[in-house]
């Protein structure tokens, strides 16, 4: 016995974009493809077999620039102009009719594949399954560098006429059309599991589980039209000693060149010399055992361990690997659950559990300021993050079951968080542009409340509504790049403040026909 289906889903977006020829924003267009296979010869055993294509084109996104409006970093004569590279205060609103993309920029094309295999074999005592999987996903973007102002202002040192110091300060407007390397993800996966009788006061499964996952990708590139000015002589920074007259900052702008040139001379835009590979493999051994000392009250306890290994390499287009690295993760974890039913129609919950998550390499390419023309690969360790999370709730149906509402407060305690900090250094070493890397670099605490309730007001009309409540903040932490930009935290130092993109209340509300 099998099923196919075929699905076409396309969207144009809710932005106009205000750059003739250009293309949506914010849509998308999805062609995929799936179908199983059920083979059951009757007995104790069966298989089943699925696949999954899907083409997928993903309009940019609606993005736009915010001009900097704060810390002022011009370290010549700060008296002498303004040099604003943060923004301080509430975020502007963005008119939905003011947003564009340059043509060329038509987003992010994806291709995925997956494949899924399912046995299972009736035993006695209990039932043993095995599940094998295989994903292929291939993904590429082009977008709009300029971030929606259609254009970028550079600054540059023209060719002086006469051999002086001295040269002509002027500017010139460019596109960008930022590209990306074609990323792939390769993924199989394999998984054997026990589970016993479900008709029992004990139940019990166990189970090993492996994985093997590569991924491939590259840096980005930066494509910028027109061509460069024909007087063109240098980027800058520059030393001016008027507006329109000055030289190139010696050193800086040996980083800038080295930074900007490729934009205007690379056909890939200055992107693309490297090749990060990324290899994952672990193994895991995991059980679960729940036990129901009445017919209201029940126990269950999960635990896991796994051992992983990453193994990241960067390697020259077409070439052999030029560095590499490696690295292994043990991370147990465990949840304890006690679920209690005064009446069939209200459950009463407690859970404790604590798990961590991967450590990985935060992996990236820099060019050193001793030798700006090279693009070095950087591969930066850091350790696995934990949370111990505490959480109690109920659950009901009332009123016949025409309303469903549930309740619970939390709280979770989260360790050597993962925060990105730019750096200007790397191993010791200045580098021609700040660049961000993953690190461990906070500890916070996350405490919350939640409730929502689901009702049937008539036979067609539903309706639900939901709010959360949530004190996320840093107990500890660093953003070293504040140090940089000193107006909000001077030292560095985040602690007391609010988590990163956590909303302190979410809410919502539904209906429907």
């Amino acid at each position: 016995m099998g099923r196919i289906a075929l699905g076409y889903d396309t969207w144009d977006g809710s932005y106009d974009n205000q750059i003739a020829g250009g293309p949506d924003i914010g849509g998308y267009e999805y062609k995929t493809a799936s179908g199983g296979l059920l083979f059951a010869p009757g007995g104790n055993f069966q298989a089943y077999l699925w696949g999954y294509y899907s083409d997928d084109a993903i309009d940019p996104s609606a993005t736009s620039e915010v001009l900097a409006n704060c810390e002022n970093r011009n370290l010549v004569d700060p008296m002498q102009s303004t040099k604003f590279l943060n923004f301080c205060g509430e975020l502007p609103r963005i008119n939905r009719n003011s947003l564009s993309a340059i043509p060329n920029a038509t987003g992010e094309r994806r291709d995925v594949q997956r494949i899924h295999l399912e046995l299972k074999w009736d035993l006695a005592g209990g039932t043993l399954t095995s599940l094998s999987s295989y994903s292929n996903v291939e993904q590429t973007f082009l977008i709009d560098g300029t971030r929606g102002t259609g254009f970028v202002t550079y600054a540059y040192a023209a060719m002086a006429a006469t051999p002086t110091a001295f040269r002509p300060i002027r500017t010139f407007r460019a596109t960008q059309l930022q590209t990306g390397f074609p990323d792939t993800t390769e993924e199989v996966a394999q998984e054997l599991r026990f589970t016993s009788a479900e008709d029992r006061a004990f139940r019990w499964s166990g189970g090993l589980y492996f994985y093997d996952n590569r991924a491939q990708g590259g840096s980005d590139g930066v494509i910028a039209q027109p061509a460069l000015p024909a007087d063109f002589g240098s980027f800058c920074p520059c030393v001016t000693i008027s507006p329109t007259l000055g030289f190139p900052t010696p050193g800086a702008s040996d980083g800038a060149n080295a930074s900007f040139l490729p934009w205007f001379n690379d056909p890939n835009g200055g992107g693309f010399p490297l090749a990060i590979r990324s290899d994952t493999r672990g193994w895991s051994v995991f059980g679960t055992v729940d036990y129901d000392f009445t017919d209201a009250l029940t126990l269950r306890a999960e635990a896991r361990w796994t051992d992983e290994k990453k193994e990241p390499s960067a390697f020259l287009i077409g070439g052999v690997p030029s560095r590499s690295a490696e690295e292994s993760w043990a991370l147990p974890s465990w949840r304890v659950n006690l679920r209690y039913k005064p009446v069939p129609n209200w459950t009463l919950y407690a859970s404790v559990a604590d798990a961590p998550k991967s450590g990985d390499f935060a992996t990236g390419t820099v060019r050193f300021a001793a030798n700006p023309t090279v693009q070095v690969p950087v591969f930066r360790p850091y350790d696995s993050e934990e949370i111990l999370a505490y959480e109690i709730g109920a659950k009901a149906e009332l009123f016949g079951g025409r309303v469903r509402t549930e309740f619970d407060v939390f709280w979770y305690d989260w360790k050597d968080q993962v925060i990105p900090n730019i750096v200007e250094e790397v191993d010791g070493r200045p580098i021609t542009i700040p660049t961000a890397f993953e690190t461990n670099a906070g500890d916070s605490t996350v405490k919350g409340a939640e409730f929502s309730v689901e009702g049937k007001i008539t036979e067609s009309l539903r309706a639900n509504a939901g709010i959360a409540l949530i004190d996320a903040t840093y107990d500890e932490a660093s953003l070293t790049t504040f140090q940089l930009f000193p107006s909000f935290a001077p030292s560095g130092a985040v602690n007391g403040k609010q988590v990163l993109r956590q909303s302190r209340t979410q809410y919502n509300v539904g209906f429907g026909y």
